[in-house]
């Protein structure tokens, strides 16, 4: 995955943040559901939902912040 956030002051917690999105964004994309049994939605909240755990998830995410571009404009 490649992220242009600009200004970074610390890399690392940017590729874990991106890491655990990109966990979570396969997981609502192969376990996610909404479902409704007389007109109510079954899953409450958050907690209701799969996540993909440690043996699914993909063993390397690579993540690519990009440089932020120059700020001084003299």
């Amino acid at each position: 995955m490649a992220v242009d956030c600009r200004p970074q002051v610390n890399p690392e917690p940017i590729r874990s943040q991106i890491e655990g999105t990109c966990i979570m964004g396969g997981s609502l994309a192969t376990l996610g559901e909404i479902s409704f049994k007389e007109g109510v939605v079954l899953q409450e909240n958050f907690h209701a939902y799969q996540l993909i755990l440690m043996d699914d998830a993909p063993r390397e995410i690579r993540v690519h912040p990009l440089p932020s571009p120059s700020t001084s404009h003299r």
